[in-house]
C-alpha cells in the first residue's frame, strides 16, 4: 500500500523538523521525532538498510532491541535538498532510555551481564555475527533489562565465525 511506504505527511514533517532544527538531537545523527521514537540517519545506504533489516530480524526473534518502524529513503524527505542531513537514509525506530552497559555497577551489573550473555546466544543461534557489541547496549535501570543497539556492521556469519563467538561465550560464563 502506498501510503505504508511514503508514510504519513505528518510524521515526514516531523522528521524533517527534527533535522533542520536539530531539535532534541540524543546522539550522532539521532533526532528525537516524537515522543518514544527516534530517527537515525546513515550516509551511506548499504549500512542503514543492514542495521534495518536486522534490527527487524533480531526483534521478530525477540532478541532485546529497539522496534524498527520505517526506513526512510532521502528522496522522501526531500528529492531537492541542500542540506547533506536531508540526504541521509534513516531508520525510525523505538526510542530506548537507559546507560551504557559499561556505566551500570553493582547487582544490575549481574543482571545485565546474565542478560548480555544469554542474548548474545540467541543472536548467534540466527547466524549473526555482532560487531562491536559492548559499547552498544543500553541497560533500562527501571525495567532491569539491557537493548542492543546500533547494528549496521553487523552480518551473517559464517560457522566458523558462530563458534568463535560460541567459544568466546562459554569462556565469558565461567
Amino acid at each position: 500500500m502506498i501510503t505504508k511506504a511514503i508514510m504519513n505527511d505528518k510524521l515526514l514533517n516531523d522528521l524533517k523538523d527534527a533535522i533542520k532544527k536539530n531539535r532534541k538531537y540524543v546522539g550522532y545523527n539521532i533526532y528525537s521525532v516524537k515522543d518514544g521514537m527516534i530517527a537515525k540517519g546513515n550516509n551511506v545506504e548499504s549500512r542503514a538498510l543492514n542495521e534495518y533489516i536486522i534490527g527487524r530480524q533480531l526483534f521478530r526473534n525477540n532478541i532485546s532491541v529497539p522496534e524498527m518502524y520505517r526506513f526512510i529513503s532521502p528522496y522522501l524527505l526531500d528529492p531537492k535538498a541542500e542540506d547533506p542531513l536531508l540526504k541521509e537514509w534513516y531508520i525510525l525506530m523505538q526510542e530506548i532510555k537507559g546507560v551504557g552497559l559499561l556505566n551500570v555497577g553493582g547487582e544490575d551489573r549481574k543482571i545485565a551481564n546474565k542478560q548480555y550473555v544469554s542474548e548474545l546466544e540467541k543472536i548467534s543461534q540466527l547466524g549473526i555475527v555482532a560487531e562491536d557489541v559492548v559499547h552498544n547496549v543500553l541497560f533500562d535501570e527501571k525495567q532491569k533489562k539491557i537493548y542492543f543497539t546500533d547494528f549496521e556492521f553487523w552480518k551473517k556469519g559464517t560457522p566458523e565465525e558462530i563458534e568463535k563467538t560460541y567459544a568466546w561465550l562459554k569462556k565469558y560464563r565461567k
